[in-house]
């Protein structure tokens, strides 16, 4: 069952046996990634370790995570670095609580543990002053945690362990891919429901695309077709506006000569001209066939 332990730092730790982390994780050891997910990494545990020791861990500057992964790295120099992706994995990030205010993180402390990890936890202890911080509170009768000794890694002749930061970004790929696989998989009732909403929606969608694109292209063969009237009619314009400009240049010598005609001197020298043509015939004596005629008639 789990329990509340005190750290060494004065934090109430909740700690958690296998049957919580499943409830609260939606998995279980029967999950095959189970024990990469549950794995005492020692990325992991130095930067939980560094809270248990250390307790609360405040920066009003904003650089509490910083100042984490720097406790982390004294506490165990051989753990990899503790990345986002270390303190963001699903188990880790279940034991840690924050104060975040923009993209700073202004204080960091411990809230729970996996039953599994509180050994490895322990075993950074190297003198006996850490000792009383790991007695669990459950008042009398409960016998306190045992220290183990520190040791040394074992040696292994095969090949290199994969980075952590690498193994818990594998392990939080995995278990999100578990939760969706557990909330809808293939061919269930609520997946096949779910595809064929999408389906229908998408030839929906479709539909929508093809009318929009036909009204599209009407409304450009409209756009170009009043294009060529516009320039049909500014055309047009231009042979008008020269036309204008032909008659009233005509007009304007019709008026002068108009003026010209009215005037008095004009006046007189036509009535002049009358006067010549008339007094012409008058001088003009009448011929034999003009008084025949007139004797005809």
């Amino acid at each position: 069952m789990s329990r509340t332990v005190t750290s060494y730092g004065g934090d109430e730790v909740l700690v958690l046996d296998d049957e919580d982390l499943a409830e609260m994780l939606g998995v279980g050891p029967e999950w095959i990634g189970w024990g990469l997910l549950t794995s005492p990494l020692r990325s992991r545990t130095a930067a939980l370790g560094a809270l248990w020791y250390s307790g609360p861990i405040e920066d009003p500057s904003g650089q509490a995570t910083a100042r984490l992964r720097e406790l982390a790295a004294a506490l165990d120099p051989g753990a990899g670095p503790v990345t986002r992706g270390v303190l963001d994995a699903p188990l880790v990030r279940l034991c840690w609580e924050s104060e975040v205010r923009g993209r700073r993180t202004f204080s960091i402390r411990l809230v729970g543990l996996p039953e599994r990890w509180v050994e490895p936890i322990l075993a950074y202890a190297t003198t006996e002053e850490k000792t009383p911080a790991q007695t669990p509170e459950g008042g009398p009768g409960v016998e306190p945690v045992e220290v183990p000794e520190p040791c040394p890694a074992p040696v292994s002749a095969g090949p290199a362990p994969l980075p952590d930061g690498l193994v818990d970004e594998v392990a939080t790929a995995l278990l999100a891919r578990v939760v969706e696989t557990l909330s809808g998989a293939p061919g269930s009732p609520q997946a096949v429901a779910e595809l064929a909403g999408l389906r229908r929606e998408l030839a929906t969608a479709t539909e929508a695309l093809a009318a929009s694109q036909d009204r599209l292209g009407e409304v450009l063969e409209y756009g170009r077709r009043l294009k060529r009237e516009r320039d049909e009619a500014r055309d047009r314009l231009g042979a008008v506006t020269e036309e204008r400009d032909g008659l009233r240049q005509r007009l304007r010598l019709a008026e002068a000569n108009l003026k010209v005609a009215m005037s008095q001197e004009t006046r007189s020298v036509i009535d002049g001209e009358v006067r010549k043509e008339v007094a012409k015939v008058m001088r003009q004596a009448p011929t034999a066939r003009s008084v025949y005629d007139e004797e005809e008639g």
